[in-house]
């Protein structure tokens, strides 16, 4: 539950520029105003669209039925036209707030029959929408290790795009291009200390 807000704000950041501001955010230059029916609507953002209003939907279920005096914060949501149904985020930050409203609610949640529905609705559409809009780990120049292959500061660490997978350790010189593995990424850090506190004690002995 705790991790749906993220989902939907990377899913609005995947959509910009592609959009102007339909969640309240705005590009550098872009007008403040919501585009209009007919801009172009990134996918991304249907399916952030599409995880908040089942969000808020579930949550308008659980202050009904818990017969809750406060209700569900829902400036930033949009609604049918008649006000019936949720459509989607009006803002940015918007599920995010409706998270928060609901989490102090989640041990009555679990004891309702439909819990397990509500569960698995969720977990399923964030799932698909992290699988289809990835998360893309920005690539992390190495700048105190030498590439093994060819003695250069040319290294960066690729994040893994699966969880449990190893980082890749790769030279980015096209003369080169030496991919690391685990271990010889361990081993040219060990020489690079080692290298660096032999510089060290030559310095002091001077």
């Amino acid at each position: 539950m705790r991790t749906l807000p993220s989902v939907v704000e990377h899913l609005v950041d995947v959509a910009e520029p592609s959009t102007s501001s339909p969640s309240g955010r705005r590009s550098v230059g872009a007008p403040s105003s919501r585009p209009s029916e007919r801009a172009l609507y990134a996918e991304a953002l249907v399916q952030a669209d599409d995880l908040h209003a089942a969000l808020v939907s579930w949550a308008l279920e659980v202050a009904e039925e818990a017969s809750l005096r406060v209700g569900v914060p829902r400036g930033g949501t949009r609604w049918t036209a008649d006000g019936g149904d949720p459509v989607g985020l009006a803002g940015r930050g918007a599920t995010r707030r409706v998270v928060g409203w609901l989490v102090p609610h989640l041990e009555w949640v679990a004891t309702r029959s439909w819990a397990p529905v509500m569960l698995e609705e969720l977990a399923s559409m964030s799932s698909s929408a992290s699988r289809r809009f990835p998360v893309e780990e920005p690539q992390r120049r190495v700048t105190d290790v030498r590439c093994p292959g060819c003695g250069c500061l040319s290294l960066v660490v690729v994040q893994p795009a699966v969880v449990g997978a190893d980082r890749l350790v790769r030279c980015t010189l096209s003369a080169c291009g030496r991919v690391l593995s685990e271990d010889d990424w361990a081993r040219a850090r060990r020489w690079a200390v080692a290298v660096a506190t032999a510089d060290a004690g030559e310095g002091e002995a001077a």
